[in-house]
């Protein structure tokens, strides 16, 4: 007959059941340990070879702590003249500022020194100014008083007695002149005719305009020692709505004491004989202007001039005039 199990049995197969459980449990953790060992055993190789290697700490000797001190070395010594370059340069740069405020100052007195200067120049300047008006002034009263002088003249010369001493008749001038001028003993040939032509040849524009801005006297370029101031009087009566105007002026020597002595002015190769020696007696008229200090000299030129044949036309200058011409004037008449 079947065996009914117990309270106690059925008690003791419980517990049973429970320890087979457990000891199933950790058989299979350890089973499930031993699988990882094992993967991570087969993997180990290969991590190793990824894993990066230890540095290892250098090993000193003495050759590369000799050569690392020479590199400090050589460091620091660079170090050294890089610091005296930047003192250099920084004792430079105080030299220049230095140099900057002088020059600076400098040009502080300079132009302090100009400004007084320029100050100086003005007065100056004003001084020349005023005196220029002065010269302006007496040279338009000059003129004004030549202008005059040359009108008075214009009218007719007064007559003057002059020695008379027996000379041949009396002969109407027609061909060449020969111009003189004696004063103070001395001899000079003048260029009236050169003069004249260096007129003659300006345009008539030209000679205006000289004589607008000269306040009505021109001027020529000196000829041989010699300047002529002219002004246009008009002819009367005028002819025409404008007039007729002809040439008037005076001439004057450059310098004082031009000539030299009859001796001189009569020897062999003088311009005197020179001029005498391309003309001939019969086409040429000696005109001679001569000052009251020169009458000895006047005759003894003479006398030479008539023993060569020459006729001699004698005028007469006051001290202080010069020679002047005019329509009005005298045509020359020599003896």
């Amino acid at each position: 007959m079947a065996r009914h199990r117990s309270d106690s049995d059925m008690s003791d197969n419980g517990v049973m059941d429970s320890f087979l459980d457990i000891v199933a449990n950790i058989v299979g953790i350890l089973i499930l340990l031993v699988i990882v060992v094992g993967i991570r055993a087969a993997m180990q190789p290969h991590l190793d070879a990824q894993a990066p290697v230890a540095q290892q700490a250098p090993v000193l000797t003495e050759a590369s702590v000799t050569a690392r001190v020479e590199s400090l070395t050589h460091e620091k010594l660079s170090l050294a003249k890089l610091h005296n370059q930047l003192v250099g340069m920084v004792n430079e740069a105080d030299q220049r500022d230095a140099d900057r405020i002088g020059l600076a100052t400098h040009i502080a007195a300079v132009e302090e020194e100009l400004k007084h200067k320029k100050s100086s120049l003005e007065g100056a300047e004003k001084e020349r100014l005023k005196l220029r008006t002065a010269m302006a002034k007496a040279d338009m009263q000059w003129q004004k008083l030549m202008l005059e002088k040359v009108a008075i003249e214009s009218q007719g010369a007064k007559a003057k007695t002059l020695v008379h001493t027996p000379t041949p008749m009396v002969r109407s001038e027609s061909d060449k002149r020969l111009y003189l001028r004696v004063e103070h003993g001395k001899v000079a040939l003048v260029p009236l005719e050169a003069l004249t032509q260096k007129w003659k040849g300006r345009s008539p524009d030209s000679l205006v305009r000289d004589l607008k801005r000269n306040n009505g006297i021109g001027e020529l370029e000196p000829v041989g020692n010699y300047v002529l101031y002219y002004t246009h009087l008009p002819v009367e009566p005028p002819a025409g709505p404008r007039g007729v105007y002809a040439l008037a002026g005076e001439i004057h020597p450059v310098v004082d004491g031009l000539g030299v002595t009859v001796d001189e002015a009569l020897a062999q190769g003088s311009d005197l004989s020179r001029a005498l020696e391309a003309t001939t007696p019969q086409q040429t008229v000696v005109l001679v202007w001569a000052y009251p200090d020169s009458t000895a000299e006047v005759r003894k030129l003479q006398n030479a001039l008539r023993r060569r044949g020459f006729a001699v036309d004698l005028r007469l200058l006051e001290v202080g005039h010069h020679i002047a011409f005019s329509p009005q004037g005298r045509g020359t008449a020599a003896q």
